[in-house]
């Protein structure tokens, strides 16, 4: 009898649904069976499920620990500062042995809790660790000394979390820190054999982090998005109702890391706005008791979670806005499986900027603002070759629009058009520290963040001006620039800066909007609430690449070679 092959995931996180990491192995898993796999999924002992998958999967309540720790690697990045530098504290002379002997623990409960699944495999069969930590590498490749199985098994280890924190320049300071993760991952490696691991991250970003150990090549695997319940269509022609208010969403758990608790604050500042005040309900997700006071303000709809995939693709097709300020020191690097749904939904994303999920909407912003440069009159008004920026003396340019652009038709809009380039490229590029760019006199629009692009080209954001300040005695406009995160210095190359005029308004991006802190949401929704019809078409149209691109599918194929 032919053995069919078997598609194991393994997620010591997944304790209940309603999770991300639930998401993702269903919709991988799903994929896989797709493939003619028999799929199997390991789980911590605690899991329950409550029959919220397919029946033909096999269930294997296996592990013990869950893969969150304070003793890995990511679990100590919250004892370092925003640099990457130990903060000065009081450790009994017991805590490093300690701590060592926790984790010898954690990597032999791994090894003896995978051994019972490992006996069951076969060549052909594939297995996903799709969130694991260097512990659970280490106590993978016990667990396949233990029982030795048979050659032609593939082994895959996904790394969701940073190693480091700051930017490139902080990077050299912490790397005798990561002398211990990376002996962990050169033991994994040498224990396995002659297994073969096939280590991947959920990010570029992440991926270069770790391939610094030398240890190994890291590939980047697709995260899936979670296909709406439906994708709407949209037809940028038809008749769009403005005065219907938009819906502005927040899902999944309300951590700090988060900023959730700056919700409060956003809420009473969108209630206090002239122009927002009837133009914006909140959709909040809370999954903890009490609930949280920012889900019983008046504007406000509570949804109580944990959602499961079916309630939770109906919120995401009902989402107008997705409202995703993260504290981008802990998010910079890391993945938003939230952000690529929103996007995958047609939903406008609002992110904090300044790394990976800045630069998931780099490519519409491109491409819009090359569409509106392409119509413009245009003139350029500062050309400067920029050597460093300090946090501690931030760039600051004053800017006079010239008079001829000023004036026109009532019905154009007038605009400053920053160009920026910065000194690196290639994957250095992404760790290296992004500019808070801000008009702060002269415009209505908010706070923006531009980073490095990996090939050189420049970053373009279009910042629009009132007029009538501008041509006031001593008037024009003040542009600021300084590193953002806490970085002290960043490296771009060269600025330029255009005056533009244009006919009809001119949002000042496509798809969804970046910004600086939570402090500019505000800012924010009133950009989107503005040109809402420009921003909900090119979401929707911008999902379909998406949905491609952060598929299930692509995962499998990505580990079918």
């Amino acid at each position: 009898m032919t053995h069919a092959r078997r598609f194991i995931l393994i997620d010591p996180c997944l304790e209940r649904i309603g999770s991300h990491p639930f998401h993702y192995a269903a919709e991988v898993l799903a994929a896989a069976a797709a493939e003619g796999f028999a799929c199997g999924l390991a789980t911590h002992r605690g899991f329950l499920a409550e029959n919220a998958y397919p029946p033909e999967w096999n269930i294997f309540t296996s592990f013990e620990q869950t893969g969150y720790s304070k003793y890995t690697s990511f679990g100590e990045l919250d004892r370092l500062d925003v640099r990457g530098n130990r903060r000065l504290r009081v450790v009994p002379p017991w805590a490093f042995w300690h701590a060592a002997r926790r984790r010898v623990q954690r990597i032999n409960a791994f090894a003896r809790d995978a051994a019972t699944l490992i006996q069951q495999l076969a060549p052909g069969d594939i297995v996903l660790a799709a969130t694991a930590t260097e512990l659970d590498a280490v106590g993978l490749a016990r667990g396949i000394a233990r029982v030795r199985p048979p050659l032609g098994i593939g082994w895959h280890i996904q790394f969701h979390y940073p190693l480091y924190r700051g930017f490139l320049a902080d990077y050299p300071r912490q790397d005798r820190r990561l002398v211990r993760v990376r002996r962990l991952l050169q033991e994994a490696v040498a224990t396995a054999a002659p297994h073969a691991f096939h280590f991947y991250a959920t990010t570029a970003e992440l991926a270069s982090q770790y391939e610094r150990l030398g240890v190994a090549p890291f590939g980047v695997l697709p995260y899936p998005a979670q296909r709406p319940a439906t994708l709407p269509s949209f037809d940028p022609r038809g008749v769009f109702d403005v005065h219907k208010p938009l819906r502005v969403t927040v899902l999944g758990d309300l951590r700090h890391e988060k900023n959730s608790h700056h919700l409060d604050g956003i809420l009473a500042a969108t209630a206090r706005d002239p122009i927002l005040a009837d133009r914006i309900t909140f959709a909040i997700q809370a999954n903890a008791t009490p609930l949280p006071a920012c889900t019983r303000a008046a504007n406000v709809e509570l949804i109580r979670g944990p959602l499961d995939a079916d309630a939770y693709a109906r919120e995401l097709s009902a989402a107008d806005v997705m409202l995703l300020p993260y504290d981008q020191d802990r998010y910079r690097a890391r993945c938003s499986g939230m952000l690529l749904e929103a996007l995958a939904a047609g939903v406008v994303p609002i992110v904090t900027g300044g790394g990976w999920m800045g630069r998931q909407l780099a490519e519409p912003l491109r491409a819009h603002a090359e569409a509106v440069l392409a119509r413009s009159r245009q003139r350029t008004l500062y050309q400067m070759s920029l050597n460093r920026i300090e946090a501690a003396q931030p760039l600051s340019i004053n800017v006079q629009p010239p008079p001829d652009l000023l004036v026109g038709n009532t019905g154009d809009s007038v605009a400053l058009a920053i160009d920026i380039t910065w000194q690196t490229t290639g994957r250095n590029s992404l760790h290296e520290a992004a500019l808070r760019v801000a008009l702060e006199v002269g415009s209505t629009a908010p706070a923006t963040v531009m980073a490095a692009d990996p090939d050189g080209r420049p970053a373009t954001v279009l910042c629009p001006i009132e007029p009538p300040h501008c041509m006031a005695a001593n008037g024009g406009v003040r542009l600021t620039c300084a590193p953002v995160c806490g970085a002290a210095t960043a490296l771009p190359r060269a600025i330029q800066i255009r005056c533009i005029r244009c006919s009809g308004p001119l949002p000042v991006g496509a798809v969804g909007v970046v910004i600086d802190s939570p402090a500019d949401v505000v800012g924010a929704l009133r950009e989107v609430s503005r040109h809402a019809k420009h921003y909900r078409s090119t979401a929707i149209a911008h999902a379909t690449c998406v949905l491609k691109a952060s598929s299930a599918a692509e995962v499998v194929r990505s580990l079918l070679g």
